[in-house]
C-alpha cells in the first residue's frame, strides 16, 4: 500500500479569477488566488506571482527576441526570474516612491522562509506531481557525475535470451551492469535487440514486476562474492513485497504470453524469469534533496534567508526606514517571498500575462518514516512536464520501498502557466438558466384572446459584462412524437420561432440580438394550426421547448457561451372559467353567484375585502371531478358555505376571498376530469387558470355627451399632413362645452363591478347634488367662458353581511375589510370655439382664469387684498395729522 497510496490523493492546485476581467490598458486590475488541497492555511502558503509584459519573451542579449527594457536584473537575459522580480516589486513596494532619499538601512525586516510554509518545522521533502499519470516524484539533487545524469546501483544480469521471443517488439540480449555494495558502477551496454536482429540503445525504459508499476531494485541483503569477476562484490535482483519477476514487454509493463509468444499463460511459467535493475534506479545513500524555494532573488542575496540589508532594499524598492513598507503585518522580506500574498495588484497594459506559484504543504504524506508531508508547488494551468525521472529504493520500517524521484527545475514550468486576463481565470462556459412564468400556462384556443403571456428571462450568473452586452439567440420548439408522447431527445423537437403564424398567433417579441434578455409571447394558439401542425394532444397537454444561447465577447476577441433550455407544459382547451360577484343571504351567510364579472379580460383586478366566485359551465364536455386551487393552496366550499357546494368533494363551483394589500397577485387553477369508478378509458381532462391583481379602487370621470375632452396638441408627422385621432392629446381633468348644452358625465369605476357597493356623491362648484348614481346629468346655462367645477366622492366598502362572511367562512376580522375612499374633480369650460379668438378678449381671458382657479387660491387672493387695503388705509389717515403725530414723538 505503502507503494501505490500516493497517486490516491488530491495534489495542491490554484486557480486565478481576475477583476475585472475585461479590463482596458492602464485599468487597476486585481488577480486573486485561490489554492486547494494544501494542508496549511492560506496565510502561511509562499505566493510568487510573475509577469510578464508584452515583448517580454525569453531571450538572451544578443538574440533578436532579447528587449532590454524586460531584463530588470540586468544579466542581460530575459527569463522567468525577470517576471518574478517584476511583480514582487510592486506587490513589496505597494506604491512607495523608492525614488526619495533613503540612504542607510535602519530597519529589522528580514525574514526565515521554511520549505512547505511558514514555521513548518517537519522534515522537508520537495514533490512535482505529474497530472498524466497522478504519480508524485521526489525531487533530488543532479547526483554525482555532475553532468545531470544518475547511473546508480544496477546488477548483472546473465544472457539469457539469444533471440526475442515471436511476437515481442523488444528483449534484453545482453545486459552487463555491476550492482556492487560500495556504490561503485561497472556499466557494459551490451544494447537490446529488436525483433529484426537489430542493436538499439541499453534498455532502461520499461518495468518488470506483475500488476504493479514499481520497479525491480538490487537488494543489499542479498550481496555475494561474484567469483567469474574476481570475487567483486554483487547484489541480487529484487522486485517489491508482494509481486515477482515476469517477461518484459515494450508495449505494457504486465504482458501476456500471447503478446510474447503467442502462448496465452503466465510469463513466469516460460522458465527462468527475467529481471532487471533499472539504469535509473539510485541508491539512498547518494540521494540529495533538491527543494529549492521559487522566490526571485537579488543579486548575490538569496530571498528567505533572515537577511535583507541596504543592497536588498534597494534591489526591490522597499523603505529602510520601515519594516514593513506594504503595511502587511509582516517583514519586507516575508513579502517578497510571498507569504500569505495571494492578491496581486498592477495597471494592466495590452498582451500582459501574470502566473502564480504557491509553495506550501500536499495533504499527501511522504513514504518516509517521520511526520513529513509533500512539500508541493501548484500551478494555474497544471502543466508542468516531469523530467529525468527515476527513483531509489528505501528500507522504512524493514521494508523496502520504491521512491520516484525527478531532477528538474520546476521555474521551467512557469511559462507554460501564464494567463492572459481578458480569458484566463474564468469558466469556459457561462452559466445560464431560464425562469418563465406562469408556472402552469394556459393557451386560449377558442380565439378569445384570454390564453396567458408566457415570459421566459435567462439569467446569467457568471458574465463580467452587462446584460445590455449580451448577445442572445433564442428559439422555441414543438414536440414533434408520434402521439406527441414526451420526449426528452433534442431530435424530437422541430423550431417553430421562424414561423410567421406562429409568431403572429402569439404576438412574440423579438429572438435575437444585444440585450434580449427576455422572450415573452401569447398563448393564443388555435388547435390543430395547419402552419407548424399540432402542439396538444387529445387531453389538451402540450409542450413547448425553448432554447437560449448566451454569448459574451471579450476585447481580446475571444469568446464564451453559455446555453440552457427549458420544457413548458401548457394546457389547451376552449373551455374557461367565469367569475362573478357574490350575493350574501343575510341570515345563513351562505353564498350564491351574483353577475358576471372580467369576461373577455386576462387579468382581473379585484379590490381588498371582495368575494370572489368561480364557476366552470362546460359546453364540450361532461365533468365529474373537480379540484379547485388558489396559489397552489386548496380551497374548501362546504354547503353551509353555498349551496352550490358539497361536503364531500369540490364542484364545478368555487368561493374565495380577496385579502392583502394593493399589487398582490393571485392565481385561480382548475383541475377536471370525467373519471368516475376507476373508468379511465376515453376520459376527458381539463386545466385552467385565471389570474388577478389585487387594486386600490379608483374613479374617473368621463364625458358621455354634451361635453368632451379638450385637445391639448398633436402629433404632427414629417409630412405635415392631419393627424390621426390617435395621435392628439387630450386632457383628463379638463373639458370643453358650449352654451345650452345638456351634458352627460359618468364616474367609471376601478374594477369596474364595484359600483353596486360604493355610496356615490356628486359636487357642482361645490354643492351636493344628492346624486347617488355613476352618473350626473346638467345643463351648461352659464355664458361662454365660464367654467364648472364638477367632482364625485365614492366611498366603497362590501356590504356588512358580506364582511360578516369573511369573518365566519375565512377568518377576515372586520378591520382588514375596512372601506376605500375614491375622489376625481374635473373643469368644464363653456365657450364659443376658441376662447382667444372670442370677442371681449382680454377680459374674458381674465373671467375664464378666475373662473379656473380653486376656492383655496381665491380666498388667500381676498386675504392679501385685505391686508393691502389696511395699509393704504393707515397711510392716507395718518397723512391727515402728521403733526399731531410728530409731537407725540
Amino acid at each position: 500500500g505503502i507503494n501505490v497510496s500516493d497517486g490516491k490523493a488530491s495534489a495542491p492546485e490554484v486557480a486565478v479569477v481576475f477583476s475585472p476581467s475585461n479590463p482596458t490598458p492602464g485599468e487597476k486590475i486585481i488577480a486573486r488566488a485561490l489554492p486547494s488541497f494544501f494542508g496549511n492555511q492560506k496565510k502561511s502558503l509562499y505566493y510568487t506571482w510573475y509577469i510578464k509584459h508584452d515583448g517580454c519573451e525569453i531571450a538572451s542579449r544578443g538574440s533578436s527576441g532579447y528587449k532590454a527594457s524586460c531584463d530588470v536584473n540586468g544579466d542581460n537575459r530575459v527569463n522567468e526570474e525577470d517576471w518574478k522580480i517584476e511583480a514582487m516589486r510592486i506587490i513589496a513596494q505597494d506604491g512607495f516612491d523608492n525614488n526619495i532619499n533613503t540612504q542607510g538601512d535602519w530597519d529589522n525586516d528580514g525574514y526565515s522562509a521554511y520549505f512547505g510554509g511558514d514555521k513548518n518545522l517537519s522534515p522537508a521533502y520537495c514533490y512535482v506531481h505529474n497530472f498524466s499519470n497522478g504519480n508524485n516524484y521526489e525531487l533530488i539533487d543532479n547526483g554525482a557525475n555532475g553532468d545531470g545524469t544518475s547511473f546508480l546501483i544496477g546488477t548483472r544480469l546473465p544472457n539469457t535470451l539469444s533471440t526475442c521471443p515471436s511476437g515481442n517488439v523488444k528483449c534484453v540480449k545482453s545486459y552487463t551492469e555491476t550492482c556492487t555494495a560500495d556504490g561503485s558502477i561497472s556499466l557494459t551496454d551490451d544494447g537490446v535487440l529488436d525483433t529484426d536482429g537489430t542493436l538499439s540503445g541499453l534498455f532502461s525504459d520499461y518495468d518488470a514486476c506483475s500488476d504493479s508499476e514499481m520497479d525491480v531494485y538490487c537488494n543489499p541483503s542479498q550481496c555475494y562474492s561474484d567469483p567469474s569477476n574476481l570475487g567483486e562484490e554483487v547484489c541480487a535482483v529484487s522486485c517489491p513485497l508482494g509481486t515477482e519477476p515476469y517477461c518484459i514487454s515494450s508495449t505494457w509493463l504486465d504482458p501476456s504470453c500471447e503478446e510474447i509468444d503467442g502462448v496465452d499463460r503466465a510469463c513466469s511459467t516460460m522458465g527462468t524469469p527475467l529481471t532487471f535493475c533499472r539504469t535509473d534506479q539510485l541508491a539512498s545513500s547518494s540521494v540529495t534533496n533538491g527543494c529549492e524555494h521559487l522566490f526571485p532573488n537579488a543579486d548575490n542575496d538569496d530571498t528567505g534567508n533572515n537577511s535583507f540589508g541596504t543592497a536588498e532594499e534597494n534591489f526591490w524598492g522597499t523603505d529602510p526606514r520601515d519594516p514593513d513598507t506594504s503595511d502587511r503585518g509582516q517583514a519586507d522580506e516575508a513579502t517578497v517571498s510571498g507569504l500569505g500574498i495571494d492578491e496581486f495588484k498592477w495597471n494592466y497594459m495590452n498582451g500582459d500575462k501574470v502566473g502564480v506559484v504557491v509553495e506550501g504543504n500536499s495533504i499527501v504524506p511522504t513514504k518516509h518514516d517521520n511526520s513529513s508531508m509533500m512539500v508541493m508547488w501548484a500551478l494555474p494551468k497544471n502543466k508542468c512536464t516531469v523530467q529525468n525521472v527515476g527513483s531509489y529504493v528505501k528500507i522504512i520500517k524493514g521494508y523496502p520501498v520504491t521512491i520516484p524521484t525527478a531532477t528538474m527545475d520546476i521555474n521551467d514550468c512557469l511559462e507554460d502557466n501564464l494567463i492572459d486576463p481578458r480569458e484566463g481565470g474564468q469558466p469556459t462556459k457561462l452559466d445560464v438558466s431560464l425562469e418563465y412564468n406562469p408556472t402552469s400556462p394556459n393557451n386560449d384556443a377558442s380565439g378569445r384572446g384570454l390564453g396567458d403571456l408566457v415570459s421566459v428571462q435567462a439569467v446569467t450568473s457568471n458574465s463580467e459584462k452587462e446584460v445590455s452586452q449580451l448577445y442572445y439567440k433564442w428559439d422555441v420548439r414543438r414536440l414533434n412524437t408520434p402521439n406527441k408522447e414526451m420526449s426528452l431527445d433534442s431530435d424530437n423537437w422541430i423550431s417553430i420561432s421562424d414561423i410567421t403564424s406562429f409568431r403572429d398567433e402569439t404576438d412574440m417579441s423579438l429572438i435575437e440580438g444585444n440585450n434580449i434578455s427576455d422572450l415573452d409571447f401569447s398563448l393564443n394558439v388555435e388547435d390543430n394550426s395547419a402552419n407548424y401542425g399540432l402542439i396538444f394532444n387529445d387531453d389538451g397537454v402540450g409542450y413547448l421547448r425553448v432554447y437560449v444561447d448566451v454569448e459574451e465577447v471579450f476585447d481580446s476577441g475571444l469568446t464564451r457561451v453559455g446555453h440552457s433550455d427549458v420544457i413548458i407544459r401548457v394546457t389547451s382547451s376552449s373551455e374557461k372559467i367565469d367569475l362573478y360577484s357574490v350575493q350574501v343571504d343575510p341570515d345563513s351567510l351562505a353564498l350564491s353567484l351574483g353577475s358576471e364579472i372580467c369576461s373577455g379580460e386576462k387579468t382581473c383586478y379585484v379590490a381588498n375585502g371582495q368575494i370572489i366566485g368561480a364557476r366552470i359551465s362546460s359546453v364540450d364536455i361532461d365533468l365529474s371531478n373537480y379540484s379547485w386551487t388558489l396559489d397552489g393552496n386548496m380551497l374548501d366550499c362546504t354547503q353551509e358555505m353555498s349551496g352550490s357546494c358539497q361536503n364531500t368533494k369540490q364542484t364545478n363551483a368555487i368561493f374565495f376571498p380577496i385579502s392583502g394589500n394593493a399589487g398582490r397577485t393571485f392565481s385561480l387553477n382548475l383541475v377536471a376530469n370525467d373519471i368516475e369508478g376507476g373508468t379511465r378509458e376515453g376520459s376527458a381532462s381539463i386545466e385552467l387558470a385565471r389570474r388577478f391583481e389585487l387594486v386600490t379602487p379608483f374613479v374617473k370621470i368621463i364625458p358621455e355627451s354634451g361635453a368632451e375632452k379638450k385637445e391639448l396638441g398633436t402629433y404632427i408627422d414629417i409630412t405635415g399632413e392631419t393627424p390621426a385621432a390617435d395621435l392628439i392629446n387630450y386632457s383628463e381633468n379638463f373639458f370643453v362645452s358650449t352654451p345650452g348644452s345638456n351634458i352627460n358625465l359618468s364616474g367609471e369605476f376601478h374594477p369596474s363591478f364595484i359600483v353596486s357597493d360604493s355610496i356615490i356623491k356628486w359636487f357642482i362648484d361645490g354643492v351636493d347634488q344628492n346624486n347617488a348614481t355613476d352618473q350626473i346629468f346638467f345643463a351648461a346655462n352659464k355664458p361662454a367662458g365660464s367654467v364648472y367645477n364638477v367632482s364625485v366622492e365614492a366611498e366603497y366598502v362590501q356590504p356588512t353581511d358580506a364582511r360578516r362572511a369573511l369573518q365566519k367562512f375565512w377568518g377576515i376580522r372586520q378591520e382588514n375589510s375596512t372601506e376605500n375612499i375614491m375622489n376625481e374633480a374635473v373643469q368644464v369650460e363653456i365657450g364659443e370655439g376658441d376662447p382667444m379668438a372670442n370677442k371681449g378678449g382680454v377680459a374674458r381671458i381674465l373671467a375664464t382664469l378666475s373662473s379656473n382657479v380653486s376656492g383655496e387660491i381665491l380666498f388667500l387672493f381676498r386675504i392679501i387684498l385685505t391686508i393691502f387695503i389696511l395699509i393704504a388705509t393707515a397711510g392716507l389717515v395718518f397723512g391727515f395729522y402728521p403733526g399731531e403725530i410728530s409731537r407725540r414723538k
